[in-house]
């Protein structure tokens, strides 16, 4: 249509279908996508960056379709790929292990080591924190992941309670052996102390009790060589270490 005011309803219509398909996408219709991507100031952004959560989770098939989320990248200011990343780690709290190990094979570790090599843009740094916010959530990628969190200074912010809540199971303690901080301790461990160390202070009342509760347990999970560098950074915070 070559009414704007028409085009903005049908984009918010549109947006409150959640079904989409890869044969619609590759038809044209990411074509769309991708250029409203520079033209949200009238249009649902949460439904839009959920919509591209789906794109990313439930369309890309192949490392081909992959390049549809750097032309989005492309495109995005640096908010709007925030809030795609915090839909993507919504979106992966619900998906079965095997469609994550799935995604992070097909796109997910490619476009983050692009990304660490600025491709097809400059990673912030809050958006290495978004980015963080996935690891809890990639079961036997979590290693990995923790790898290239700690190739950029990411610091903890009040938006990683979240990310510390469902490393260490606080959200459903009984299936704390389940999580990552249970499974990977030496994984996690690493991963926190890489970003307390790029943190000055603890800004979150509620992440300093996160934290207070975890890192004890994980110090008696770790070995010395890797509890050292986690101790130093709790007590540069001001955190418990359970001595």
């Amino acid at each position: 249509t070559n009414d704007p005011d028409q085009a903005i309803r049908c984009w918010q219509a549109f947006l409150a279908v959640r079904t989409l398909s890869t044969e619609l996408l590759e038809a044209g219709l990411i074509e769309y996508y991708i250029s409203m991507t520079a033209h949200l100031e009238r249009i649902n952004k949460p439904l839009f960056y959920r919509h591209w959560a789906t794109i990313a989770l439930h369309c890309v098939k192949s490392p081909k379709q992959a390049e549809w989320i750097g032309r989005f990248t492309a495109r995005a200011d640096p908010e709007s790929r925030i809030q795609w990343m915090t839909s993507v780690r919504t979106a992966l709290s619900e998906l079965a292990s095997s469609e994550v190990v799935a995604n992070w094979d097909t796109w997910m570790r490619a476009y983050w080591e692009g990304r660490l090599r600025s491709i097809p843009k400059r990673l912030t740094p809050d958006e290495s924190a978004a980015l963080a916010g996935w690891t809890p959530y990639l079961h036997d990628r979590f290693p990995e992941a923790v790898e290239l969190v700690c190739e950029r200074a990411t610091a903890l912010s009040s938006d990683s309670l979240l990310m510390v809540a469902d490393l260490t199971g606080r959200h459903s303690p009984e299936d704390e052996p389940e999580t990552m901080a249970g499974t990977y301790p030496e994984a996690t461990a690493k991963l926190l102390t890489h970003m307390m160390s790029s943190t000055p202070r603890l800004s979150s009342h509620f992440l300093h009790r996160a934290l207070n509760d975890e890192i004890p347990r994980l110090l008696t999970r770790t070995s010395p060589e890797q509890a050292a560098p986690l101790r130093e950074q709790a007590e540069r915070l001001n955190l418990q270490t359970g001595d």
